[in-house]
């Protein structure tokens, strides 16, 4: 089971990262609040001083198109704030790895370095990059 899915990003998450030293996941849903902790300490090397966690209920969307009515879902999920020791901190963005693209490379480019991906598009013959995930791995 891996316990930290993905970290947090976003606007609000950046403010209580600054003001109130907290950090944000996506966590498994079977996880408590000790293996959390545990996962965090281990994998960024904090202390951690308190967990919260939320779950999130998937939701079920429906919209109307030309062939009839379309139903899914969303998906549920679970997301943790963690309270880290004052003067620790987590940065989120010293796993990203620079690469630079040659466009005239005549064959399918698909080059990996951790966490980062270049793939050739098959449609327009563009080369893109795909990032899979923040989190560094072990």
């Amino acid at each position: 089971m891996e316990i930290l899915q993905r970290p947090l990003i976003t606007e609000k998450m950046s403010k209580k990262s600054d003001a109130l030293n907290q950090y944000g996941f996506i966590v498994d849903e079977r996880a408590d609040k000790i293996q959390i902790k545990k996962a965090v300490e281990d994998m960024y090397g904090v202390t951690v001083e308190s967990v919260n966690t939320i779950r999130y209920a998937g939701k079920v969307k429906a919209r109307n198109t030309k062939s009839g009515v379309v139903v899914g879902k969303t998906n549920s999920y679970k997301k943790a704030i963690v309270s880290l020791k004052q003067g620790e901190q987590i940065d989120f963005y010293s796993n990203i790895y620079h690469w630079i693209l040659i466009s005239t490379i005549p064959y399918p480019l698909f080059l990996q370095r951790q966490n980062r991906f270049f793939r050739k598009e098959k449609a327009t013959g563009s080369y893109y990059i795909s990032f899979t995930t923040l989190m560094p791995r072990r």
